[in-house]
């Protein structure tokens, strides 16, 4: 079983940089809970932590 990242957490929200016309995804992104902090989407996940579910799944 894989260890749980900040990135797949439904708290989690990446950040992108501008490139030209273009965004590009970053390696970073804030967690919005329960207060605002930013965080690597590699960051080991903490207690909130929830799965997030893919689009299709829903």
């Amino acid at each position: 079983m894989e260890k749980a990242a900040c990135g797949t957490c439904v708290h989690f929200f990446p950040h992108y940089t501008r490139a030209g016309r273009d965004y590009i995804l970053t390696v970073y992104g804030h967690c919005c809970h329960p207060r605002i902090k930013p965080r690597a989407a590699a960051a080991p996940a903490c207690r909130h932590y929830i799965e997030k579910k893919e689009r299709d799944e829903i």
